[in-house]
């Protein structure tokens, strides 16, 4: 049997990829007017890929969940999402006189919104690597207030968030897709947690744009 290009442990989804490749080269090559057999483009097309793994040019790995999950966490916070709009996007530029106003009496301020993130991250991030909870709906720092958050600062503020996000990419990007299916202290899967979290910031990223359009009203 001819080596396998991820080593002896290689899956059977691995092996198919490394099959459909090689019969890709022997009808490309046969083509041409070369013959060769199936194992002898087996052989190269194991070569070949071992090399752009290595290079990180291709990735066989199992864990295609857990780098859809990074993926989106990581488009959200400051890439090219579909939606356009990223955190990054949202809070550069913004002045940081209106990033502790409420817009409405009843309605958070960004820097609010910001803060009430940054909790439930802390938590969800507890909580994946095998701790507990560390916020309920009722806890006080749940959503703290605007004179609480300027003395903490909005450069200060910003700068958690974005630490926060390379926290949590850097350990799910540590496990496997096994371990999203594993069950925390209270019943529900990591995967349940993460996919919350990615919500969660989907959310509040629209009600930032919402608040940051309504200040726009209130200053002309």
């Amino acid at each position: 049997m001819s080596e396998a290009f991820v080593g002896p442990a290689s899956s059977r989804s691995e092996l198919r990829q490394s099959s459909m490749y090689s019969l890709f080269l022997v009808r490309t090559l046969r083509t041409s007017g070369t013959v060769v057999t199936f194992a002898g483009a087996r052989l190269w097309t194991n070569r070949i890929l071992r090399f752009l793994v290595r290079k990180n040019f291709v990735n066989f790995s199992m864990n295609n969940t857990i780098h859809n999950l990074t993926r989106q966490l990581s488009e959200t916070m400051e890439g090219e999402p579909w939606i356009d709009e990223t955190f990054s996007k949202k809070l550069s530029g913004l002045p940081e006189s209106q990033v502790f106003t409420r817009p409405l009496p009843d309605v958070h301020s960004v820097a609010e919104i910001i803060s009430h993130i940054l909790e439930w991250r802390y938590s969800v991030l507890s909580i994946l690597k095998g701790g507990s909870r560390t916020l309920t709906v009722a806890s006080p720092s749940n959503w703290k207030d605007n004179e609480t958050l300027r003395k903490e600062g909005w450069t200060a503020l910003k700068e958690k968030l974005y630490k926060s996000q390379q926290d949590i990419v850097t350990f799910l990007e540590q496990q496997d897709d096994n371990y999203l299916q594993q069950v925390d202290k209270e019943g529900h899967t990591y995967l349940y947690y993460v996919e919350g979290l990615i919500h969660h910031d989907m959310y509040h990223l629209g009600q930032i744009g919402l608040v940051i359009k309504m200040l726009s009203f209130s200053t002309r």
